[in-house]
């Protein structure tokens, strides 16, 4: 992290040309950015919310394409003194443009609340449901033993300093699908 903030410091990506990065210390900016990195997914998004309310211009200031769909406005500022640009203050909650994008989108639609993913509470598509009870455990614990035999499955613990018995590996070929296959 002190190495983005660095970089960026270095770069001086200010998209505003008035030095925003001068405007706030390095230290100041680093110990802002670490409190951003410590909060959780959740949290951060409602931080960032909270942030574009305030910096938020007026009704009045709204854009409207010819679409007529409105665009929001916002005067991002540092500790609500210091007016900073987008792209500064994209550095300083250490987000990125599609990121920033995505909530003042979500933000523009369902106001402040959670951002839930679309598949919260499915389960993947290809996962199907089977009840492992003690027989088809069994089976797969034979078919495992019947194809370490065979083929042979190094242990992990073992120290092959002392080889005490020949170890055989599976051939590259062979993959976690492939031997679900046999094993079907």
């Amino acid at each position: 992290m002190k190495l983005e903030v660095k970089k960026a410091f270095e770069k001086r990506n200010c998209s505003c040309h008035s030095s925003c990065y001068e405007k706030i210390s390095y230290e100041r900016f680093l110990t802002h950015r670490a409190e951003f990195e410590s909060l959780d997914k959740n949290v951060w998004d409602m931080v960032i919310k909270g942030q574009l309310i305030a910096f938020q211009k007026d009704e009045n200031t709204k854009k409207v394409n010819s679409n007529n769909r409105k665009f929001l406005c916002f005067n991002y500022c540092f500790n609500n003194s210091l007016s900073i640009c987008h792209t500064t203050y994209q550095d300083l909650v250490g987000v990125g443009h599609m990121y920033l994008d995505n909530v003042i989108k979500h933000f523009q639609k369902y106001g402040l609340e959670e951002c839930i993913h679309g598949n919260t509470g499915r389960a993947p598509k290809n996962m199907k449901c089977v009840e492992v009870n003690y027989g088809v455990a069994s089976k797969i614990y034979n078919f495992l033993k019947n194809y370490s035999d065979i083929y042979g499955i190094p242990s992990p613990r073992q120290y092959f300093n002392k080889i005490s018995i020949p170890v055989i590996f599976l051939p590259t070929s062979y993959n976690y699908a492939s031997v679900y296959h046999d094993y079907v």
